[in-house]
């Protein structure tokens, strides 16, 4: 089974929180992981503005940044292509999704995902919309 996880279920790996555990299970019975280079920089995004916030001590951030070099190791990541602007182009036309959740979206459709994991609900509608199986593992 192919899954696609956008940077909203991979933090879960990196960062516990609500969903982390079935987020695992998911993981477990994917064949494939799969995810857009995009989600490289949002994860790195969400740990930076973490600090900031002061939910994370900065301390902790190089473990997380480890452990997030050893997650991506583990997925197939698929680049930024002029392919996937084009499809994303077309996800947002069809959609009311911004541009880098398109962006996650087109590059699923593009390789044929059979699950899709994500916890941002508006994706996950669309990308059940576009008839990719969906969960949420905040939900499971």
């Amino acid at each position: 089974m192919i899954t696609y996880f956008d940077s909203s279920s991979l933090v879960k790996f990196v960062i516990t929180e609500v969903g982390s555990e079935e987020n695992l299970n998911i993981w477990n019975l994917s064949s494939e992981k799969v995810t857009s280079q995009l989600a490289r920089t949002e994860m790195y995004s969400t740990l930076m503005r973490r600090v900031r916030e002061g939910s994370m001590p900065a301390s902790a951030v190089r473990g997380r940044l480890d452990a997030m070099d050893k997650l991506f190791s583990d997925v197939v990541l698929v680049d930024i292509s002029s392919e996937v602007i084009d499809a994303s182009c077309e996800v947002v036309q069809a959609s009311s999704l911004k541009s880098a959740d398109a962006i996650h979206l087109a590059t699923a459709l593009m390789v044929r995902a059979d699950l899709f994991s994500s916890s941002d609900k508006r994706l996950c509608a669309a990308a059940s919309e576009s008839g990719i199986a969906v969960t949420d593992p905040t939900e499971g």
